[in-house]
């Protein structure tokens, strides 16, 4: 039992080191740390907090019109069909951005600047955010809606000086939770956020990249770091995420119903996939010369590559699970930045292709790991904790345990979360760019960047059906190793 404990201990701290490497090498590289004031950064931040206060308030403003649609359809729909829904409805929020900005770009005018990057970040966030408020509805106050059906209340009256109020705490840590994940985003504010709108990632990315500021961008790096980690500790994800029994008064939701709301939660999927329908097909027929396999082999083997190492990763976590509620949480708190983890692994990676592929893939799954664990994952952790607890108190192995109890209930929505990974991996752009030449390494969605930069949407919208096919075969890809890994425990 002491050898199982020391091993866990050593593969936790095995998690945290690939967490904080990429700092480890930036110090060790850079040598010195510089914090010089620039007047810009100001202006940077000030962008940055403009535009994810006005992001996180329209989503949430927006998530409560659309959890009350919700309430209309699921106190009309059967079960089965309203999940279907939900689903649609939250898709946007794990697709790749490019992704999404391609196919908004099809029906609007991309508008660089604040406009476009508040407006693409409550695209893909409204639809999880209606399905976050509703599920919060349907929990806390669904009793409440009851009474106030029977006692005849009006809607208004009821939603201004009862459920707003009662409610007003959960929705403050939505808006918290949304303006934080927007004012650290990256990919959207990197294609379309301009000078000013960049964000502090950004910013970092340039003072590096064009400036060669490596030992002022560390500093601001190290700033960022201080800022980040205490803020994981107390900023919780938004609970909900998963649809459990509706309650037995969902007949009263259509109490707090609003006609044509459900069109606010709705509208961004319908208008994405309508997109896709639209312009998919006739896109790659039209643009058909542009396409290389190359592209697409190195676009797939990215995102396996990345999606085994995140299978990997969470599968260890799982396995370190019961190391203590502290160290748990010490390692949530890690949450790396995009811009770190891209040039520390350009520093070593050296120039060997195979060597640089690996940095990628690592770099990337060191990215996702932290989102990846907030996703539920470590709720459906605790669910089992039970479990653990009494299987520590029986005379066998932990591995035994993890490999007949723990991991065969577990693995499962283990390879869901790596498939997820994987799918976002085959549509980053911004470190396949930095730590592979597109020459050596093509990839689809570093291609379709380039086209959009060069307004040449309508060339990378053809590009557009081959990179959700990567996509898909690595996700479903994912899900046959969850499933033949379940056989075998």
């Amino acid at each position: 039992m002491e050898k199982d404990f020391l091993l866990r201990k050593l593969l936790f701290v095995f998690l945290m080191g690939l967490l904080f490497l990429p700092l480890v090498i930036m110090l060790a590289q850079v040598g010195r740390v510089e914090l010089v004031w620039d007047p810009f950064l100001l202006v940077v931040a000030k962008g940055a907090f403009l535009q994810a206060t006005l992001s996180a308030l329209v989503t949430v403003i927006g998530g409560c019109v659309g959890a009350m649609g919700l309430c209309q359809l699921a106190s009309t729909f059967p079960p089965s069909r309203f999940r279907l829904i939900c689903f649609l409805i939250t898709l946007p929020s794990f697709l790749p951005p490019l992704l999404i900005v391609l196919l908004g770009a099809q029906f609007f005018d991309i508008v660089p600047g604040l406009v476009g990057v508040v407006g693409f970040h409550v695209l893909m966030n409204v639809g999880i955010a209606s399905f976050l408020i509703f599920n919060l509805v349907d929990k806390k106050a669904a009793y409440w809606l009851r009474d106030a059906y029977l006692l005849n209340v009006p809607k208004w009256k009821f939603l201004s000086r009862g459920l707003l109020r009662e409610l007003k705490a959960d929705l403050l840590q939505f808006f918290t939770y949304f303006f934080f994940l927007f004012f650290f985003s990256f990919s959207i504010p990197l294609l379309i956020g301009g000078a000013q709108f960049g964000g502090i990632e950004v910013y970092i990315y340039e003072k590096i990249f064009y400036a060669g500021g490596w030992a002022q961008a560390l500093g601001y790096i190290i700033l960022f770091y201080l800022a980040v980690m205490p803020l994981a500790l107390v900023l919780k994800l938004p609970t909900g995420l998963r649809l459990t029994e509706l309650s037995q008064q969902r007949v009263f939701l259509q109490y707090l119903s609003l006609p044509g709301a459900i069109l606010i939660a709705v509208a961004p999927m319908a208008l994405l996939l309508s997109s896709y329908l639209m312009f998919g097909f006739f896109g790659l027929l039209f643009n058909l010369g542009l396409f290389h396999w190359q592209a697409f082999l190195g676009t797939l083997s990215l995102g396996l590559g990345v999606g085994l190492c995140c299978f990997l990763m969470l599968s260890l976590f799982t396995y370190c699970y019961s190391t203590g509620r502290s160290t748990q949480m010490l390692l949530l708190s890690m949450n790396p930045s995009w811009v770190l983890v891209g040039f520390a692994y350009l520093l070593v990676a050296g120039d060997q292709f195979f060597v640089r592929y690996l940095a990628l893939c690592l770099g990337l799954s060191t990215l996702f790991f932290p989102l990846l664990v907030r996703l539920n994952f470590m709720n459906s952790l605790n669910r089992l904790s039970l479990q653990v607890r009494l299987s520590e108190l029986m005379p066998v192995t932990w591995w035994r345990t993890y490999r007949q109890v723990i991991f065969p209930q577990i693995v499962g929505q283990i390879g869901l979360l790596s498939g997820l990974a994987g799918v976002w991996a085959c549509g980053d752009f911004a470190l396949s760019e930095l730590l592979i030449d597109s020459t050596h390494f093509p990839s689809l969605a570093v291609q379709m960047k380039q086209m959009v930069l060069n307004y040449r949407a309508e060339q990378a919208i053809g590009h557009l059906l081959p990179l959700s096919l990567c996509c898909a075969l690595v996700f479903f890809s994912l899900q046959g190793i969850a499933y033949v890994s379940r056989k075998e425990s």
